[in-house]
């Protein structure tokens, strides 16, 4: 019989990189582990193991996140289901329904809702335990002329809380705590011009650059002109974005939908699914 219990920080993280590098990422690394779920600024995350005769062979972590809502002065707390492994000799045993259901039931109280991003394969499984899937939405890409520059270099430490609180709807809270922490790896830039800020990130596709927009604040037309100076200096034209409130006004020239974005919520009686404003930053892969 199995035996269940919360991660150990202290004594675990070495055991439990070893089973997501077998099992799930084999570029995974403790300093990552411990970027995303001790360094946190919406808290440490909750993690459930499965244990059998002292070896570590499935992992459940539940990051916590916080969302807001100027329009109603509110914030919610929600958690994320995310790095999930089930050792191969235990595959197919109903583990990883288990793990999920167990920690939800430990960290019963602490949140207001559940949320995560399923792949195609894992949505039937969420969607069979209660999940509920939120609005389709999609990834974009869209062509900008970039004949025109502005624009220059902004420090996230900078970042003006009264740009970031002026988004509708529900959203993650953007401190400029979380916008350090989530925006640290030196792959991701930014880029400011009187009212607005852009973060974003580059793919190089070999035969050409992609400008990833993770994060945008302020005046749409201040946003137009930064991504065309974005665009400029780094000599490209595609843009890949997320459709969200702030980027149905960007305007590219062309545009294509290139992939749904899947989202699924569980126990959201305050509807923020509905309302939500997520960004890319928000469902990019690495979180």
């Amino acid at each position: 019989m199995l035996d269940f219990r919360e991660i150990d920080y202290q004594k675990d993280i070495s055991e439990v990189v070893k089973l997501i590098k077998r099992g799930l990422d084999k570029g995974y690394t403790e300093e990552f582990f411990r970027w995303k779920h001790l360094k946190n600024p919406f808290g440490k995350s909750y993690g459930l193991m499965a244990i059998d005769n002292g070896k570590i062979i499935g992992l459940r972590m539940f990051m916590f996140w916080k969302f807001s809502n100027v329009n109603v002065n509110k914030n919610l707390i929600a958690i994320r289901p995310v790095d999930t492994v089930v050792d191969e000799d235990y595959r197919g045993k109903g583990l990883f329904k288990e793990l999920t259901l167990r920690g939800l039931e430990e960290c019963k109280g602490k949140y207001d809702l559940v949320f995560n991003t399923p792949n195609e394969n894992s949505l039937p499984g969420y969607l069979k335990m209660g999940w509920e899937k939120v609005p389709e939405n999609s990834f974009k890409l869209g062509l900008f002329n970039c004949f025109f520059y502005g624009g220059k270099t902004l420090e996230l430490t900078q970042l003006p809380v009264s740009l970031i609180s002026k988004s509708e709807g529900w959203q993650t809270f953007k401190s400029g705590s979380f916008l350090k922490w989530r925006y640290e790896d030196p792959k991701y830039k930014s880029a400011s011009l009187k009212t607005a800020i852009v973060i974003y990130s580059i793919n190089d596709l070999g035969f050409f650059k992609q400008i990833v927009v993770q994060e945008l604040f302020g005046e749409v037309n201040d946003i137009r002109d930064i991504i065309k100076a974005v665009c400029k200096k780094h000599v490209t034209v595609f843009v890949y974005y997320y459709s969200n409130l702030q980027t149905k006004g960007l305007k590219p020239f062309y545009k294509q939908a290139r992939k749904e974005a899947i989202v699924v919520a569980r126990g959201d009686v305050n509807k923020v699914a509905s309302n939500i404003n997520f960004s890319l930053g928000d469902l990019e892969g690495k979180l």
